[in-house]
């Protein structure tokens, strides 16, 4: 409140001081709200596509992922790892999809199931060495890549590649950074 002048009456200083207040209030809060805004851009920023899938896999939202070979079934997100993102159909596979083989990836357009499969986060575990880990129980695997694909039991993983044994008892070797999806 606004101190009156030695005759009890407010004169043009004190005036001049209310608009010079509400000015640095103004500018106050124009200077909140840029911060805000930058912090807000620099967050945009460093976002990454596998953020993106974490927090899919956090809400539980179905995601609508379209990889180099072409779109996935809209799927729950299960693991997110350091390097790819695991995803889960309303069936029993489960889809290992590389992050350098997805070209989108967003909120799918169906509501979630109603029991969405269980999410978990892998930060530390690449796609080679889940890959590793699931070569010990020799799954089926069918895995696609470059616009093609081959099918059998996963028999073994290297440094950069993979080797699935056909039915017919002949290995494919399938480079790493080529797969698309891994379908268990």
């Amino acid at each position: 409140m606004a101190q009156p002048d030695g005759d009890g009456r407010e004169g043009p200083t004190d005036e001049a001081l209310r608009e010079l207040l509400r000015a640095e209030h103004h500018r106050s809060e124009i200077e909140a709200r840029r911060r805000r805004s930058e912090l807000h851009r620099q967050a945009l920023e460093s976002l990454t596509l596998l953020d993106v899938a974490r927090e899919l896999g956090r809400t539980g939202l179905l995601a609508d992922v379209r990889t180099r070979s072409g779109p996935v079934p809209l799927s729950t997100v299960v693991e997110v790892g350091r390097d790819y993102v695991a995803l889960r159909g309303s069936g029993p596979v489960t889809r290992l999809v590389p992050a350098e083989a997805i070209a989108s990836l967003g909120p799918g357009a169906a509501p979630a199931p109603a029991m969405a499969p269980r999410w978990g986060a892998h930060e530390a575990t690449t796609l080679n060495e889940r890959m590793t880990d699931l070569a010990l129980r020799r799954p089926r695997v069918r895995i696609a890549f470059a616009g093609a694909g081959t099918a059998g039991q996963l028999h073994r993983v290297g440094l950069d590649l993979v080797v699935v044994t056909r039915d017919d008892g002949t290995d494919v070797v399938v480079a790493l950074h080529a797969v698309d999806e891994v379908a268990l």
